[in-house]
């Protein structure tokens, strides 16, 4: 596959994913501020949820991803492999990911529970 066709999945692949954030956003009723694309990658700016809410968004870009690698996987096998790759490298727990704040919100949330049992 040319270079070119390449960077036109992977960056279908990206936009599909903020889109992602973005509906889950707007069907939680969560104000969504500012999207974007800066040197770090792309971007969303919203108002704050609860922790419910923020995990929905936060999970639902990197599902998309997933959810696309596997519908396309017979139809355009790179568009799903670009899925795949971005949904799976967004959630490992590396800084600024949608894997490492899923993985703190979840951890708060454990320890409002815990604290809340005592």
């Amino acid at each position: 596959m040319p270079l070119q066709n390449a960077l036109l999945l992977g960056l279908a692949a990206m936009f599909l994913h903020e889109v992602g954030h973005v509906a889950a956003a707007l069907a939680l009723k969560v104000k969504v501020h500012q999207v974007g694309i800066n040197r770090k990658g792309a971007y969303l700016r919203r108002e704050a949820g609860t922790a419910r809410q923020n995990l929905a968004i936060t999970l639902s870009g990197p599902g998309i991803n997933l959810a696309l690698a596997f519908l396309f996987h017979d139809i355009n096998p790179h568009f799903a492999l670009c899925n795949l790759v971005i949904g799976i490298t967004n959630l490992l727990p590396i800084p600024a990911s949608d894997g490492s704040r899923a993985l703190a919100l979840v951890r708060r949330s454990i320890a409002l529970v815990h604290v809340g049992s005592h």
